[in-house]
């Protein structure tokens, strides 16, 4: 699809993701962005004021980062999440909100065996620090849930979501949101939208 196609696709999953956010009980959505260059321009896109420059390093390193933060703003609890997991709903985080009830933490995994959201009523550096997490492999949520247990941490988990980085998951994701429009049930706006618009010019 190209740079721009690529952009489009990505700036319309974010939005879907604070779209998510927004519509969930009690949670206030915060941007963190990298490079720092475009906040401005993410700001305008997403109309969330409280934007802020993402921490440096890897995913773990990022996510610590963004916990922390939000700590020390004052919020409780937190939660951070992917923008790359286009069905993210508010019932993913009203069910979050739910289990902190009863957890210290809540972990959404991934269908590529990472992550989509991390939440906890205050950062746990364990998770993310501890070396035995390999980072960018098919191990990372399991591996977070086995530290997690092994320190008597309460720990639950969502449902699994699949992230879209590869052109494998554009497929899956067309074909999901088809099935999903089919059945008159609530898909993905912006992310509906931009995959009509870009399969409409390259037809063109």
């Amino acid at each position: 699809m190209g740079h721009e196609g690529a952009a489009q696709l990505t700036s319309a999953m974010l939005l879907d993701a604070v779209a998510a956010v927004r519509a969930a009980r009690g949670w206030q959505p915060v941007l963190f962005v990298e490079p720092a260059t475009v906040l401005d321009d993410l700001v305008a896109l997403t109309g969330i004021e409280d934007a802020r420059p993402q921490a440096a390093g890897g995913t773990g390193r990022r996510t610590l980062g963004a916990l922390r933060a939000l700590a020390a703003s004052g919020y409780s609890p937190i939660a951070v999440v992917s923008t790359d997991v286009p069905l993210l709903a508010a019932e993913h985080l009203d069910a979050t909100r739910a289990a902190l009830t009863e957890a210290d933490v809540v972990f959404g995994p991934a269908a590529h065996g990472g992550f989509y959201l991390a939440a906890m009523w205050e950062p746990w550096p364990e998770l993310f620090e501890d070396a035995t997490i390999e980072w960018g492999s098919t191990r990372v949520f399991s591996t977070i849930e086995r530290i997690a247990l092994a320190r008597g941490t309460r720990f639950q988990k969502l449902a699994m979501e699949r992230d879209v980085d590869s052109p494998a998951d554009l497929d899956w994701l067309r074909s999901r949101i088809a099935v999903i429009e089919e059945r008159v049930e609530a898909a993905p706006s912006h992310t509906a939208r931009a995959l009509r618009e870009l399969e409409s010019s390259v037809g063109a």
